[in-house]
């Protein structure tokens, strides 16, 4: 297999040492602002969550996020082969006119099937966070690179701390088409001064898309976690279901197959030789899974009225305890990396996220049915998710070779996007078919503590795989890569 050297990040090579200027300044917030419009046009559906479920009449609630996470996954590796080829920019500008057309489809969505649909195809926004930390590798000067990086990396959060009050009003006024309508309109506006006011990357490598490789890889993970999503309803050993599992698994061999065969594949499997890079991975995807349960569950258990009587639900506006998530998230990747850039170091930072994690889910398994303790977890959980992803994005990248961190980076984003897809479905899955309350569409209050109590099991998952990264080696540092070494350490 061979590499573009557009896999290896480049800085301006005219003069490294240029700092920051007015233009810089107005391109990173540029670019920032469109990684914001992915976060809230993915959250803000969320808050109309029992409306949505109600005028579709369906209990499939984990969809709703777990589309676009999933979408995202598939469209990270395609939309990312297509930058190499085309250009970060025009690749930008496809991925906000694909979002664009989903939003539509949202908007007009006559069912819960078509409106999961134009889901996958907001979706497509998830790969502007690689996207763009790329272009900024590829177009800042070196001395801004890292701050514009982090910017991208762990601002992606900040406007939403207090978009979500915004989006609420909006609901109230004109109901829960409105959640499509702001998203769709920001990113028209992007769309134009991004195209005006950005500047393209190079163009270095040569090839094609695989398409195919993507849509197989796509359409057998959702088999299956249709199969696991519907399972309870149509029953486990129905014809349907048992078609689901048997199609989406003979998908998956067939995507195996044609990557092994194929010359740019969309996931590079030496990646996976390394110990290092495998626990990495794991990290960074069980943290989207932990993401994913935050938002499933503080939704439940934010808007559930008290008066319902299942032991839990605070009547209140999810978007105060969705902006707190935001705001501990920010605040977690800028703590984590300013410490793991420090002696403490990424490794121990991304231990000492997954301890914070582990215990934002045993309180609220304790204690969600009040407002502290709600926010308390929701705090912890962002705190943890922050921290994590600002450690396995500066730790994978010692664990490859330079000519494949960028590709090992994309790799991250879809692992995230993947299980932080499949965690909810499987937890939902769980819930309606064990833990369904007298009320339609809520859960029990033993099913709220054993999904907060699932999600604890999983973060311990994740402190082990975390310890088993600290005693991995990373390769030989190499020039302008020895202080990620040392941050590792």
């Amino acid at each position: 297999m061979t590499y573009s050297t557009a896999s290896v990040p480049s800085t301006d090579p005219v003069n490294p040492a240029k700092g920051w200027t007015p233009k810089l300044f107005l391109w990173l917030v540029i670019l920032v602002v469109v990684v914001e419009i992915d976060t809230m046009q993915i959250t803000g559906p969320v808050l109309a969550l029992t409306s949505i479920l109600d005028h579709y009449n369906t209990s499939q609630s984990a969809w709703l996020t777990v589309a676009p996470l999933l979408a995202g996954a598939i469209w990270s590796p395609l939309i990312g082969r297509y930058a190499d080829i085309h250009g970060k920019r025009k690749s930008i500008l496809l991925a906000i006119v694909i979002s664009m057309v989903g939003s539509l489809i949202c908007i007009v969505a006559p069912n819960y099937l078509i409106l999961i649909a134009g889901r996958a195809l907001q979706g497509a926004l998830i790969t502007t966070i690689f996207l763009s930390v790329a272009l900024i590798r590829q177009t800042f000067p070196l001395r801004t690179v890292a701050l514009g990086v982090g910017a991208v990396a762990n601002g992606s959060g900040i406007l939403n701390v207090f978009v979500p009050f915004a989006i609420f009003a909006a609901i109230q006024q004109f109901g829960f088409v409105s959640t499509f309508w702001i998203p769709l309109f920001a990113s028209a506006v992007l769309l134009v001064i991004v195209r005006l006011v950005i500047p393209e990357s190079d163009v270095l490598a040569e090839g094609k898309v695989n398409v195919l490789e993507g849509l197989v890889l796509g359409f057998g993970i959702s088999a299956i976690l249709a199969a696991v999503s519907l399972g309870a309803d149509w029953g486990w050993t129905s014809l349907g279901i048992i078609a689901l599992f048997t199609g989406g698994a003979v998908l998956l061999v067939l995507w195996v197959l044609i990557s092994r065969r194929s010359s740019n594949p969309l996931i590079d499997i030496q990646l996976f030789a390394n110990r290092g890079v495998v626990f990495t991975l794991l990290v960074a995807g069980l943290a989207g899974g932990a993401s994913g349960i935050t938002y499933l569950l503080v939704a439940y258990a934010a808007s559930t009225p008290a008066a319902a009587g299942l032991g839990y639900g605070l009547g209140a506006n999810t978007a105060l305890f969705l902006s707190a998530f935001q705001l501990a998230t920010v605040l977690g990747g800028l703590i984590g990396g300013y410490l793991g850039g420090r002696r403490f170091g990424m490794r121990r930072n991304l231990i000492l996220s997954q301890v914070i994690l582990l215990a934002g889910f045993l309180v609220a398994a304790a204690a969600m049915q009040t407002t502290v303790g709600l926010l308390v977890f929701v705090g912890l959980s962002g705190l943890g998710v922050g921290a994590t992803f600002a450690s396995v994005f500066n730790l994978i990248v010692v664990f490859v070779k330079p000519e494949i961190q960028a590709i090992a980076a994309g790799t991250v984003t879809l692992m995230v996007s993947l299980i932080g897809a499949a965690v909810p479905v499987i937890l939902v899955a769980i819930l309606n078919g064990n833990f369904q309350s007298s009320v339609p569409g809520l859960f029990t209050k033993e099913g709220m503590v054993a999904g907060f109590i699932g999600a604890a099991i999983l973060a311990l998952v994740g402190l082990v795989a975390a310890i088993l990264v600290a005693t991995s080696r990373p390769v030989e540092p190499e020039a302008g890569g020895a202080d990620l070494v040392t941050a590792a350490d």
